[in-house]
């Protein structure tokens, strides 16, 4: 298999940070940076370098997600090993699901940040990853501030002292990170994933897209060359009893707003949510959506592994399925988590199913 095409291989240069005043927080949507959205599997990536078609014979993932509680405690050698194995099915980009996290007490970091943040450290996943993505040749995403229990009740989503306050604090630690790795940043993940409390009340959808409108103004503005990435939680649909469809179309305040480079859908519940055309159609309709705003739009497949949420992994038939169907669309595809569930690692806890599960996968791949 060749090497993936980063954009490094392409001489795409990074721009350092050079002044711009932090913008408003409620701008609305950005006019700085606009990409078009792809049409189907034979166009080329707008956004991104690796290769939509590495699997040569079925839809494969192009990206995973990585946790920086898996990378805890690893070495830059046991990291590139994972992602060699992840290139080798045609996984060429990792996104960092966050750098730093919000809990009830305080705010920890991934990474050794500046100490005017006043940040505590939780460990150095993000240094290591570095390391590894570049000697892997690998995309790198870099996930910023998580803060999972601000949306946990309707009130907070429209709260503007804690909205701006997590928006302040998450152009910090990307301004942070990007003095500290900016050349190896190929894109930025927000950590935000719109939920249909978001969507289901139009104001408070405008606000909300108003306030992710805010980051990636001063994200285009700062940094025009990287494109931004959120992961809507479609799934959140069904425990209001509504469709997919539904939660696409009430969320276009959101992405009217949000100036939002890539929306990475996720269908969770282990492809369980709605069945594979239906899911298919939804996200259909979402890239017509978001073409309209500059956007492309992908989907996240949630895969857990062994022993994780409630304990057994999806099946191979099962995944291909939606693969086919999903991917069939042209859509880029990203998982939530390689190494949940296709790590060939032995040495790890079931490792001996996940590398039979990366064994039938890679078989996908070459349609054997």
């Amino acid at each position: 298999m060749s090497a993936v095409r980063t954009p490094r291989d392409a001489g795409r240069r990074r721009t350092r940070a050079g002044g711009v005043a932090l913008v408003v927080l409620v701008a609305a949507l950005s006019n700085a940076v606009v990409h078009p959205a792809p049409g189907h599997a034979a166009q080329s990536r707008s956004v991104s370098d690796v290769p939509i078609d590495a699997c040569p014979a079925n839809p494969g993932f192009t990206h995973a997600f990585v946790d920086p509680y898996w990378l805890n405690g690893k070495d830059v050698d046991q990291v590139v090993e994972m992602l060699e194995a992840g290139k080798q099915v045609g996984v060429g980009g990792v996104i960092l699901q966050w750098s730093a996290y919000r809990g009830a007490a305080s705010t920890v970091t991934a990474y050794p940040a500046d100490p005017s943040l006043g940040l505590r450290l939780f460990n150095r996943s993000v240094p290591v990853l570095v390391d590894a993505a570049a000697r892997a040749d690998v995309e790198l995403w870099m996930g910023l501030l998580v803060a999972p229990g601000v949306f946990s009740t309707r009130e907070s989503l429209t709260d503007p002292v804690l909205l701006g306050g997590l928006a302040r604090d998450t152009l910090a630690v990307a301004d942070d990170l990007y003095r500290q790795f900016g050349e190896s940043i190929d894109g930025w993940y927000l950590p935000i994933e719109p939920n249909y409390k978001t969507v289901t009340n139009p104001t408070v959808a405008v606000t909300h897209g108003r306030w992710i409108g805010g980051m990636t103004d001063h994200l285009h503005q700062r940094y025009p060359a990287l494109p931004v990435m959120s992961s809507p939680s479609m799934p959140t649909a069904i425990l209001d009893g509504k469709s997919a469809a539904t939660f696409v179309r009430e969320l276009e305040p959101v992405m009217r707003e949000a100036g939002v480079d890539v929306w990475n859908f996720q269908d969770g519940y282990k492809m369980t949510a709605w069945s594979p055309t239906t899911v298919a159609s939804a996200l259909r309709a979402a890239e017509v959506q978001a073409r309209g705003y500059g956007a492309e739009v992908w989907a996240v497949m949630y895969t857990p592994g062994p022993g994780e949420d409630g304990g057994s992994p999806i099946t191979p038939s099962r995944l291909q399925e939606y693969m086919r169907a999903i991917g069939g669309t042209g859509i880029r595809l990203s998982q939530f988590t390689f190494t949940s569930y296709l790590d060939p690692d032995l040495t790890v806890r079931h490792g001996e199913i996940r590398a039979e599960s990366y064994r039938v996968y890679r078989a996908y791949c070459a349609g054997e």
